[in-house]
């Protein structure tokens, strides 16, 4: 009897254990809301973590399933984003995506170098990830961003226009089409600007806070803050070198330290930076206000979503933003 009642209690706690896990629904990756998801969950992959500087292939997967847990909403569509930065050149010096044709179509393989993919009759891919390499050029976040530069010659009657298409290489110290910033010292490793976030609580000792993510859709900025009892500030920072917070939030997996979001500091230096909607454009006008600049970002970024149509450089008399590093 004994033991009959323990065994009915053990079944009894399994099936609350169970029944306590979330659940969420199948991953489609064809279709929204699915597709959207994993789109910006591959955004923030690109954004922070650092797929050339990766110390191994394994650390770089490791940071491309952290950004796919705290950014997915359906969290079973993180397999998507680990088998994209699984099959990808990260953190493996030399290596190269690879585009193999065969009777059945064209497929990716990932290759040690180029001659190891040409041996092979293969193209060797522009992209760092599968997902995205094949056919080349290929298409997607793992991809180099092309930037188009018109050349004009001509003489005192006529005026002949070539386009050339030339892709833009991050890391290299100049800022090209249509890189944000290149080796400043607020500049990503992707060549985007640091955008600032705070998320603020309110505690029994005061006000603690952290620094976040920027996100731009406000789901994700609820899910990193608001989830958690705090305020989401936009354009904010928490004081550097604050103490750790005396009576911390519940949840987070950040670090929270002590007193209110405060304003970040500035740029070094002034810069411009516009943003490009369909028929028209807006521009920062020179400042090095980081509040008003990641503001200005978000704004484009949500406006435009899932693209982030922004330009270094001012906006024209005729619409058009004018690349202007």
């Amino acid at each position: 009897m004994v033991a009959s009642s323990a065994r009915r209690f053990h079944l009894a706690l399994l099936a609350l254990l169970v029944s306590a896990v979330p659940s969420y629904a199948k991953c489609d990756p064809t279709t929204d809301p699915d597709k959207s998801d994993i789109a910006n969950a591959r955004a923030a992959v690109a954004a922070n973590c650092d797929c050339a500087g990766a110390t191994s292939h394994g650390a770089y997967v490791s940071c491309a399933a952290q950004q796919a847990n705290t950014v997915l909403t359906n969290k079973s569509c993180a397999g998507a984003i680990k088998k994209c930065a699984s099959h990808s050149t990260c953190g493996k010096p030399d290596a190269v995506t690879c585009c193999l044709t065969t009777t059945k179509g064209t497929k990716c393989k990932i290759k040690k170098d180029a001659a190891h993919c040409t041996a092979k009759q293969g193209t060797v891919g522009s992209c760092t990830s599968c997902c995205d390499a094949c056919p080349a050029p290929g298409s997607g976040p793992s991809c180099p961003a092309p930037t188009t530069t018109t050349i004009g010659s001509g003489s005192t009657t006529t005026t002949t226009t070539t386009t050339t298409t030339m892709a833009s290489v991050c890391g290299n110290g100049i800022v090209e089409q249509p890189e944000w910033c290149d080796g400043e010292s607020f500049c990503e490793s992707n060549c985007t600007i640091y955008r600032y976030a705070c998320c603020e609580y309110a505690t029994s000792g005061g006000a603690c806070s952290a620094d976040v993510a920027a996100y731009t859709l406000f789901a994700y900025q609820y899910s990193e803050c608001g989830n958690y009892g705090g305020t989401f500030m936009l354009g904010k920072a928490a004081p550097s070198g604050a103490a750790a917070c005396a009576d911390p939030p519940s949840g987070p997996s950040y670090a929270v330290g002590d007193g209110a979001c405060v304003e970040p500091p500035p740029l070094p230096t002034p810069i411009d930076l516009c943003c490009q909607y369909s028929n028209y454009c807006t521009g920062t006008g020179s400042t090095t206000d980081n509040d008003a600049i990641t503001g200005f970002i978000w704004g484009c970024a949500y406006s435009n979503y899932p693209n982030i149509p922004i330009v270094r450089g001012t906006c024209g008399g005729d619409g058009n933003c004018v690349f202007a590093p």
